[in-house]
């Protein structure tokens, strides 16, 4: 499994989630660097040249949403998504470790209901 891809997967989850009935406005990951439909070769630079990440939501942004939700959530999901976006793929964790932090923080969060 690509460790990168699903980070990004996470990463728009937590993007589009609608959250007490409100969603954010869609945006594109990399959409204010590569626009609507960039090449494979322009992908490439700005990811592994330019090591540019889509922008995480967090408590400093003015997000209504997030104000709604759990900032403690989003900041432990935030965390594993910055791990799985390191530029070298050996420094990421591996699905075992993402999927035993995943369960952690199930148990944690569904047991703050």
């Amino acid at each position: 499994m690509d460790v990168y891809s699903l980070s990004l997967v996470i990463w728009e989850i937590f993007n589009r989630a609608e959250i007490s009935g409100i969603a954010l406005d869609f945006s594109l990951p990399f959409g204010t660097c590569a626009g609507i439909d960039p090449s494979i070769e322009n992908m490439n630079f700005i990811v592994n040249d330019m090591n540019h990440r889509p922008t995480l939501r967090s408590s400093s942004s003015n997000d209504n949403v997030l104000q709604l939700f759990s900032i403690k959530l989003f900041s432990d999901f935030n965390r594993l998504i910055r791990k799985c976006w390191k530029k070298i793929p050996s420094q990421r964790p591996d699905m075992k470790v993402i999927m035993q932090y995943s369960e952690f923080l199930y148990q944690k969060y569904s047991q703050q209901k």
